[in-house]
């Protein structure tokens, strides 16, 4: 599972009953990955946490989020990512790619994110 957190707070709609935007710490939660013959698809969404420490869900991570195989083996062939770390451990690999593609996708998406910026994120070690 993959938790991250802006540095710095942002700008985003109000959810009912409130009106308006609120100015908070945007959290990014992928706690599920979905892999088929075609891609992979992480699963996630946006939030935040309200002035009682409850999750407010902003959105699902979208379907842009999805990658094809040949682009990751692209990616991966043309060293836009570090060569895995581990020789013999699956999940390390695993977050280190997702940590990867979600940077990649963040440089991709620049503003479109709730105004995010690739720098603007963090590992997130709260417990809900």
């Amino acid at each position: 599972m993959l938790k991250l957190r802006t540095k710095t707070t942002k700008t985003v709609p109000a959810q009912l009953p409130l009106r308006g935007t609120v100015d908070v710490i945007l959290r990014i939660i992928i706690d599920k990955i979905e892999i088929d013959k075609n891609g992979i698809t992480p699963k996630g969404y946006y939030y935040y946490l309200d002035e009682n420490n409850l999750v407010v869900k902003l959105c699902d991570i979208g379907p842009k989020a999805y990658q094809l195989w040949d682009v990751i083996i692209q990616i991966e062939n043309n060293q836009m990512v570090a060569p895995l770390a581990s020789a013999v451990n699956l999940y390390e690999n695993v977050m280190q790619r997702l940590e990867e593609f979600f940077e990649l996708q963040q440089q991709m998406e620049t503003g479109q994110n709730y105004g995010t910026l690739p720098g603007d994120w963090e590992a997130d070690i709260n417990i809900e």
